[in-house]
């Protein structure tokens, strides 16, 4: 049980079931004489080392609401929206993973890739209709490890405004 590196270090293997005080022998043996070994016993007590957190990635806002530009309807009175409320930035906060690669979904379609955390959605102008998106990130090397939200794209008739 257990492993040993190349600088001699012992590490331990995660004890599971292996029964309480249970004894090790390690054996080192010479490089240039074979013939020379030293012997130690390691008895394991404890739980041993904790096992590895599962990777996971969140997104952050959850929900959010944007307004759409306007596709020049008479109805639609979004050209008077400030442009900061007609795009919302999404910020991906990774845990317990080596890989830093991330990969943006928007509506299961792949729109960014790279180690960057954020990702600026912006609807397009002209397709512009009042409904939802699906936003995601995923892990690049691990496709289970995801997390999504939604973009709920909104119109509003401001009152007062006369066509």
């Amino acid at each position: 049980m257990g492993t040993i590196d190349e600088s001699g270090l012992y590490v331990a293997p995660i004890k599971g079931t292996a029964p309480y005080a249970a004894t090790d022998i390690v054996i080192a043996t010479s490089v240039d004489d074979p013939m020379r070994k030293a012997f130690a016993r390691v008895a394991l007590v404890g739980l041993g080392p904790e096992p590895s957190p599962d990777p996971r990635v969140e997104i952050y806002p959850k929900r959010s609401c944007v307004y759409y530009r306007g596709n020049n309807s008479s109805a639609i009175h979004n050209e008077y929206i400030d442009m900061s409320n007609t795009r919302q930035l999404f910020r991906a906060a990774l845990y317990h993973s080596e890989s830093k690669e991330l990969q943006w979904l928007r509506d299961g379609s792949v729109v960014k890739s790279g180690s960057e955390p954020g990702y600026l959605y912006e609807p397009a102008s002209d397709k512009g209709l009042p409904g939802t998106v699906k936003i995601a990130v995923r892990l690049a090397v691990d496709h289970d490890v995801k997390d999504e939200t939604t973009v709920l794209l909104i119109n509003y008739l401001w009152p007062g405004i006369a066509d």
